[in-house]
């Protein structure tokens, strides 16, 4: 009888057929991530922070760590709090779009917003219009005493360039226009990274800079020629800049380490990208917990078949410290299928020590920390299989995970069948999606172990955490017979 692990495999491989993912090669991972240490784990669920009373509509939020004030937007209303679950106070006099997401920056005495309107500048429990905004304004940006936007001019209505104010000291109130010189476009989003403005238009990005005297000059030597079709992809995560773009006439999506070159780093998941009905439409967010980060973009319209299952939208999660592409979903109990992820944005609070994600129904979450779940029964997880191309699944196997407490348990299921190249699925759930079914799921490519021959597989050895509130899986051994013949 021979022992060997099952190769799991790292994250999702979309880009390939399923029958050709092999030994060692993931088919995906929806809710689950794997860390450094090799071991495969559940993104956080969540807990409601705060209800905006908005409905069904999306939440955004910004916290500004100087003047100490969380921003929520959300139907096209806007909240402040300035204590950790204290009183959303609703800021009165912007008129503001209820569907567009809204853009955020500051000065070291104010907080500006925009969502498809003039720029607004938060003072206590009011709202007012910066002068000569202007209009339609969906990028906004401060940088050395400037306000930099993409937006129209109230006269001339020039859409498509950048606009930039005249200096904090003069109150913003004077407005002028470039546009990019490398490769003229219509600008679709702006970003300030490391002092420097990058201009990101639809086939171009160009980087411009405070000269002193212009006051903008073009850096010539940091353009490239990869645009945007989605202006709210592009997100800065204070190292890298990151969006979706088109390269050698397909969809893919790129990080800029450093503002430098630009890496593609969509490859898993290029294929299902190119079906989507919608691009246009994505919109990015950075995530982070428990010493884990990376680039959430959800696709609202994505309209299509992702991993044996029809996604109306999806969001899709770079992790950096794996490099790796995961699913996150919502669990719908009622239809046994996923939905697109519970949130569209994320803001960290460090003073507070919250991690907030703006959910599609007007509240606020948290997530939850893996140390607060409270289990009052004994948790398990799901294995289950299907062998030799087969699409039914066999029927699962449950697996403890122990009482609290109970951390010695070394959990195997027996008589597992015969096979010559077989499919697993590892399956977690618990209630800990604000009061809603998580449910995370990890599907490996066809695993024979490199032998062609049929094997009888006698048992499952799981390294597993039990005992503890948190699903942590380091491996599978199987015990295998091979069979002759």
């Amino acid at each position: 009888m021979q022992a060997r692990p099952l190769p799991i495999g790292n994250g999702v491989t979309l880009d390939i057929n399923d029958t050709s993912a092999k030994d060692g090669v993931s088919i995906s991972f929806i809710n689950a991530y794997t860390d450094r240490a090799g071991a495969i784990r559940t993104v956080p669920g969540c807990t409601e922070y705060a209800d905006t009373g908005a409905g069904n509509v999306p939440v955004w939020s910004y916290y500004s760590t100087d003047l100490e004030i969380l921003v929520i937007v959300a139907g096209g209303r806007i909240f402040t709090q300035t204590a950790q679950d204290g009183e959303l106070i609703e800021a009165s006099g912007a008129t503001i779009s209820s569907s567009s997401p809204p853009t955020f920056t500051e000065d070291a005495d104010n907080v500006f917003l925009a969502a498809d309107s003039v720029i607004y500048k938060l003072d206590g429990a009011a709202a007012t219009a910066v002068p000569n905004s202007p209009l339609h304004v969906t990028g906004l940006a401060y940088v050395g005493g400037y306000l930099k936007v993409k937006g129209e001019r109230v006269h001339g209505a020039v859409a498509g360039d950048t606009h930039y104010s005249d200096d904090k000291a003069n109150g913003y109130s004077a407005w002028e226009t470039y546009n990019n010189e490398s490769r003229p476009d219509a600008l679709m989003s702006i970003v300030v990274a490391y002092e420097q403005i990058y201009n990101i238009g639809r086939t171009s990005l160009e980087v411009s800079y405070i000269d002193g005297t212009v006051p903008f000059s073009v850096n010539k030597n940091a353009a490239q020629h990869f645009g945007t079709m989605a202006p709210y992809s592009v997100v800065f995560d204070g190292e890298s800049l990151y969006y979706l773009t088109e390269v050698a006439k397909s969809r893919k999506i790129i990080q800029l380490a450093g503002g430098g070159s630009p890496q593609i780093i969509s490859f898993p998941i290029d294929v299902p990208i190119e079906k989507f009905e919608r691009v246009d439409d994505a919109q990015g967010f950075i995530m982070a917990w428990a010493g884990q980060n990376g680039y959430a973009i959800t696709f609202p319209t994505a309209n299509a078949v992702v991993d044996e299952q029809y996604w109306t939208g999806i969001t899709l999660f770079y992790h950096l410290q794996s490099r790796a592409w995961i699913i996150l979903g919502q669990w719908d109990a009622e239809s046994g299928t996923y939905g697109p992820y519970r949130g569209v944005s994320f803001t960290f609070v460090e003073p507070w020590g919250l991690r907030l994600i703006g959910g599609r129904d007007g509240k606020l979450y948290r997530l939850k920390a893996t140390d607060d779940w409270d289990y009052a029964y004994e948790p398990e997880f799901l294995h289950r299989w299907r062998d030799d191309g087969a699409k039914e699944w066999r029927n699962a196997r449950q697996v403890s995970l122990g009482l609290a407490g109970q951390y010695a348990q070394f959990p195997s299921i027996r008589q597992c069948g015969a096979y010559r190249s077989r499919q697993h699925q590892f399956i977690f759930s618990d209630m800990t999606d604000a009061g809603e079914i998580f449910r995370a799921s990890i599907k490996t490519g066809h695993i024979s172990h490199k032998v062609p021959n049929k094997k009888s597989a006698a048992m499952y050895r799981y390294d597993v955490q039990c005992g503890q509130p948190e699903f942590v899986l380091n491996g599978v051994v199987e015990q295998f017979d091979i069979l002759r013949g």
